[in-house]
């Protein structure tokens, strides 16, 4: 019998994203449970490290941590590499792209008018730029259209969707003098399953 997931996040992509994705990318059926922030506050206090995304599976066991619930769901439907060494391979790259997401969503809430600018000055000409160059150095070493050995894996579509939220922020530029990585976006969140998600999901602010 197949597990029974449930989702928990707030009313937005953010950290819940890329598991949605790798569910969509899967074609599995799970219940995307969104919290309003307001009723965030009692129910806070159930959960494994007091924040969310986290996954039930079961009804009874609770996966807490963003990147430990897609790394289970990628491992659970043939998305986290074919052995121990591509499965390594993807763990690297992912934990590069959360590096520079943090990064980026640093930028994005800061509110003080100088350290913004500041922030904004080294993502584009420090954070970035290295870490499209070392993506792209990755994609062209494997030669296959993915980022690790001739499959999608987890890394794929965290990479990719890094790629689309940098699209649409005033920080697009950056991307200019690396067209491969808008096409790899393009052609991985277009993937059956993932696209048709992207088409219906909620828009939201985050």
């Amino acid at each position: 019998m197949a597990p029974k997931f449930v989702l928990c996040y707030f009313n937005g992509r953010g950290y819940a994203e890329i598991t949605r994705l790798l569910f969509a990318k899967a074609g599995v059926d799970y219940e995307d449970k969104r919290i309003e922030f307001d009723n965030w506050p009692p129910i806070k206090k159930d959960q494994p490290f007091g924040h969310l995304p986290v996954l039930t599976v079961n009804g009874n066991v609770k996966i807490a941590e963003s990147r430990a619930i897609a790394r289970y769901v990628a491992r659970e439907h043939g998305f986290a590499g074919k052995n121990s060494l591509e499965s390594a391979q993807a763990d690297a790259l992912v934990d590069a792209t959360f590096d520079t997401v943090q990064a980026v969503s640093g930028y994005r809430r800061e509110t003080d008018p100088e350290k913004k600018k500041e922030l904004l000055a080294k993502l584009t000409t420090d954070v970035l730029p290295q870490f499209f160059d070392n993506v792209t150095n990755v994609l062209q070493k494997n030669g296959t259209g993915f980022l690790v050995g001739d499959a999608f894996t987890w890394a794929d579509v965290v990479v990719a969707n890094l790629i689309w939220q940098i699209t649409v922020l005033p920080i697009s530029s950056t991307l200019d003098s690396h067209k491969s990585l808008v096409e790899f976006q393009e052609t991985i969140l277009s993937l059956p399953g993932i696209k048709e998600w992207i088409e219906k999901r909620p828009q939201t602010e985050f």
